[in-house]
């Protein structure tokens, strides 16, 4: 269709108002903020990722949990995560959030119990050999199986456990029993192959 939609133009009128009063300053002051809890989370014994400035990512393993335990931790403690797996917690920030966000994650953080660090490192993403191109195996009959079955096929479709994310195999790939630790492992249970 050529007609405009005027939600979304609405939508553009009501953003162009929000930063023209001051959206610049509130962003600047959300990253100092967003600063802070990194240095918080640090100081916790967290190991933190990443330089982006509205983006926390910290790995919680020495503090005894993954980081899906730590995404439940936080999640009964009415903090929703934006991304976990095995290792990492992602938490995003924008300039919306409120002040008592900050703060209650701050007590949150400061009354988290340690237990033994989990010393287990992830599986290492294997080096695969190429059978197809990319896109004979996307376009190429495809069945979906569990991935324990998959010794030997060539993928068909991207299986990711979280895009943007490396894949561990490409398309066209032909899946190995160490691809299969690593599909298992970041919690990819089936997987699409050539037929």
């Amino acid at each position: 269709s050529t007609s405009p939609s005027y939600i979304t133009l609405q939508s553009l009128d009501y953003l162009n108002i929000i930063l023209s009063n001051d959206f610049y300053k509130k962003l600047n002051i959300t990253a100092k903020k967003v600063q802070n809890i990194k240095e918080v989370f640090a100081l916790k014994g967290f190991t933190v990722l990443g330089q982006e400035p509205l983006k926390i990512t910290v790995s919680p393993l020495a503090l005894g949990y993954t980081g899906h335990d730590f995404a439940k931790y936080l999640r009964k403690n009415d903090i929703e995560c934006e991304f976990c797996d095995e290792n990492f917690t992602t938490l995003m920030f924008s300039p919306c959030n409120k002040e008592n966000d900050f703060i209650k994650l701050k007590e949150i953080l400061s009354v988290i119990p340690a237990k033994p660090a989990i010393t287990v490192c992830s599986p290492e993403i294997p080096k695969l050999k190429t059978e197809l191109s990319v896109r004979d195996a996307t376009f190429s009959q495809s069945e979906k199986i569990p991935v324990q079955n998959a010794v030997g096929k060539i993928l068909s479709h991207y299986r990711l456990s979280c895009p943007p994310a490396i894949p561990i195999a490409v398309p066209g790939e032909l899946i190995t029993k160490e691809a299969i630790k690593c599909f298992i492992y970041y919690g990819i249970k089936e997987i699409y192959t050539v037929k």
